[in-house]
């Protein structure tokens, strides 16, 4: 991997470096613009490289063995998908409202899976049968609003079987409107960077593989949008899959609004949502119109671009901490014995090496507060090998809990500690809204919220230094719970 890009900053500087170079902005395959898709992951695969996984690692090609099926076979499959299609297609009604949601988002709620963010608004706004959501992955059961939540695959699936054996007869290629101008001295580039599988991306025949993909998939949108007479799609990482890229792509086609809501950090260095330096005038058609913000520094970075190619960034809030506030605002907590809160990042890609330093354990065990130990969503199964690591480490288990993302809503524990401490969480964001004190303690928390720090609500200790252990000792003893908390509403999305 290339040495020089050795940080969040730096990855921003080597993608601005190639928007410079490149004509990004016109590069369009089979009628679909592919640089933000590329871009996306591009992104990723340098913050596995900053994160120090192996190169090959970072750049292995995933072999997968075909299931060879006969024609026959392919026939029986894509005759049961036309029923299960024709069967959802004929229930579809108005629903005013689109969301696209991942599992990963869901929380325990009353017995319930619950979206954090887009169950809120439905919950608060009385939006239950003017809404629809389309689970991206799962379908997890018992859901909130459950028949008014489908899991969209198998209706995209349904689509794609159909092209596969109808495309001799209805092709969806549009050759004449391929520019690929550049791209093959950008995949000299790659491969002279190590970054093979994004060269392999964009081969011609990657290309029209995914741009076929998502023309077919905006097909099977483009349908329910029509029949529910769709006003709004709100989407959550909108750049995590086909399926949302093909959303976006239909609802934009349609002119219906499509918004990305946040779910985590959206920064300088983000660059899903930071400095995109060369975009048409009116957007990528892939990609969202609006962009509904946690908080101001949020929506202003977004706006440093967007509102140029007319797109907009909004500060929305945090519908879940409004949700569990107004709901527990009656609950005195006051007596409660207040607790440290550390929410972990993704690992093996943050190790556990690194989250469990020296002088973290030490901390852990002489504190006169118990610790929390949140678990990254990526992560909710894997307790053990945290409660394995610190016992070889010799850490009392009376000293900390470890929690799941799901067992304890994040709005609740936040409101219950005495402060947070993360390495680069965008629990950050959520504790500043709430009035928690957040210490950053790596140096990429110090690059990706380095607008937000203020020495008040946010401060940095970096744990590579002599004396972080007595530092953020003292930050811990000197902090002193914040009781009071504002109370937030959660405003219809259909009039926002």
């Amino acid at each position: 991997m290339i040495e020089k890009v050795t940080s969040y900053t730096a990855i921003k500087d080597f993608i601005l470096e190639i928007e410079d170079k490149y004509p990004v902005d016109k590069w369009v395959y089979n009628d679909i613009p592919f640089w933000p898709h590329i871009r996306v992951k591009l992104y990723y695969a340098l913050i596995q490289s900053v994160n120090n996984q192996e190169h090959q690692k970072v750049n292995k090609t995933i072999h997968v063995n075909q299931i060879c099926t006969s024609r026959l076979q392919q026939l029986k499959q894509l005759w049961i998908s036309f029923f299960a299609f024709k069967n959802f297609i004929k229930s579809v009604n108005k629903r005013e409202l689109l969301f696209m949601s991942l599992d990963m988002h869901k929380v325990i709620h009353n017995e319930i899976y619950f979206n954090r963010f887009f169950d809120s608004m439905i919950a608060v706004n009385d939006l239950e049968k003017n809404s629809f959501t389309f689970e991206i992955k799962k379908h997890l059961c018992p859901c909130y609003n459950q028949n008014a939540v489908e899991t969209v695959a198998p209706y995209l699936d349904f689509y794609n079987k159909r092209y596969k054996i109808t495309r001799f007869l209805y092709p969806l290629m549009n050759l004449e409107s391929n520019n690929t101008q550049g791209v093959d001295q950008f995949r000299v580039f790659l491969n002279n960077n190590g970054l093979f599988e994004i060269s392999n991306q964009l081969k011609n025949s990657n290309l029209e593989k995914w741009s076929t993909k998502i023309r077919v998939f905006s097909n099977f949108y483009t349908r329910y949008l029509i029949k529910a007479k769709t006003k709004k799609v709100i989407a959550v990482s909108y750049y995590g899959f086909d399926s949302m890229w093909s959303c976006m792509h239909a609802a934009n086609k349609l002119g219906i609004p499509t918004v990305d809501f946040q779910h985590g950090p959206q920064t300088e260095v983000h660059m899903a949502y930071a400095s995109w330096s060369k975009i048409p005038k009116n957007g990528f058609s892939i990609m969202p119109k609006e962009y509904w913000c946690w908080d101001k520094e949020s929506a202003q970075e977004i706006n440093k671009w967007a509102i140029s190619v007319n797109t907009i960034a909004k500060v929305y809030g945090q519908p879940w901490l409004a949700f569990t506030q107004n709901e527990n605002k009656k609950v005195d907590t006051s007596e409660k014995e207040p607790f440290v809160l550390y929410t972990l990042q993704t690992f093996p890609l943050f190790t556990l090496e690194n989250t469990f330093t020296p002088d973290i354990i030490k901390l852990i065990e002489n504190s006169k507060y118990k610790w929390i130990l949140r678990l990254h969503p990526s992560n909710s199964q894997d307790s053990h090998l945290v409660e394995s690591y610190l016992e070889e480490n010799h850490v009392r288990k009376e000293k900390y809990t470890i929690q799941g993302p799901s067992d304890t809503p994040l709005p609740e524990v936040l409101r219950g500690s005495l402060l947070h401490i993360t390495n680069y969480s965008g629990c950050t964001i959520e504790a500043r809204e709430l009035g928690v004190k957040t210490i950053l303690i790596d140096t990429v928390g110090l690059e990706v919220f380095k607008s937000y720090i203020d020495n008040d609500l946010v401060v940095f200790a970096n744990k590579e230094e002599i004396e972080f252990h007595d530092k953020l000792e003292r930050l811990i003893l000197e902090t002193v719970k914040n009781e009071n908390l504002s109370s937030r509403k959660i405003v219809n999305p259909l009039e926002f």
